[in-house]
């Protein structure tokens, strides 16, 4: 099974946590309010 890192913030702050958790490719990045559909779906 594959590892999944999920980190939920701005798209400000999007440069800082992808250095921050040394995010490589591939990755997906999620925009707008179908993020929340996350916690329903976990």
């Amino acid at each position: 099974m594959m590892n999944q890192r999920v980190f939920t913030g701005t798209l400000a702050d999007l440069p800082r946590r992808v250095a921050e958790h040394e995010v490589q490719a591939p990755a997906l990045v999620m925009v707008g309010e179908v993020v929340t559909f996350r916690e329903k779906l976990v």
